[in-house]
Formats: C-alpha cells, structure tokens, sequence
C-alpha cells in the first residue's frame, strides 16, 4: 500500500532495510525532501505480497543499482511514526559483489522531477554510531562476524 493512502488504526506499515558493507564502511543513500537533507540505510516500504526479502532486495536494486543477497537479520524495531501509524523497521545485511559500484538510484513512484535520492556513498561504520539504524545494526553486526 502506498505510504499516501488512509490507513486503520490497526495497521502496521512495514519498512525494510539494508546494512551494505565495505572494507569497513556502511552504503548510504542521501535523500533531499524540501528542505530536510538527510543520509539513510537503503531501504523502503514493504509491497502487497512481498517478502520481507524480497523488499529489502528491491529496494537494494532501486536505490543504489546493486543485486544482493540476504546475509541475515540484523533488528527488528516496532515504534509508532510521527503521525501515530503503528510501525515495524526490519533491517537485514545485505551481500553485494565486492567489485560492483554503487549508483544514485530512484523511486518508481516519483516523477523525474520529484526524486528524493540524490546520491550514495560508502561511509566508515566507525563514524556511524549515533546515526539511530546503524547504531541499532552495531551489535547483530559483531554478532555475524564472530
């Protein structure tokens, strides 16, 4: 369902993600939204009869150029969005070809005009902390690689 549509109050919007690494760094995109600037892990809403797998792949794919492969799940976080809908962020590692390169990708369901994602870059996990769904990937992250 598209985040634009009327929801019950009963409904949780499913939201993926992806935590991409490299030689130490975390891909991010960088979404422009009116005048708020932001960096954000890979990710989006879930579709009608999607896996949970399936979406973060896709989204993968959208908005970074990259075919991947399902590494393992990193969190599940339920929280409430800002106008009350009840949510659920699930965030997987994500595989990609070490000698792949990322592009700026897009959002289908924007016009060419409208596209919030301006760009993608590799930033060093260890700077990452503070940033509240990398921060929350930290711990299954040293969990995977014992």
């Amino acid at each position: 369902m598209p985040d634009d549509q009327p929801r019950s109050p009963d409904v949780t919007r499913r939201r993926v993600c992806a935590v991409i690494l490299r030689d130490a760094k975390v891909l991010m995109v960088r979404h422009v939204e009116n005048t708020r600037e932001y960096w954000t892990l890979p990710g989006g809403g879930v579709e009608d009869g999607e896996t949970l797998e399936e979406a973060v792949l896709r989204e993968v794919r959208e908005e970074t150029g990259l075919a991947g492969t399902v590494g393992g799940l990193l969190y599940l976080r339920r929280h409430r969005t800002p106008d009350g809908v009840p949510a659920a962020e699930t965030c997987f590692l994500v595989k990609v070809d070490p000698a792949a390169v990322a592009t700026t990708g897009f959002d289908p369901e924007l016009a060419a005009d409208a596209q919030v994602i301006t760009a993608v870059a590799w930033h060093p996990l260890a700077n990452l902390h503070a940033d509240r769904q990398v921060g929350l990937a930290i711990p299954a992250l040293r969990r995977l690689s014992r």
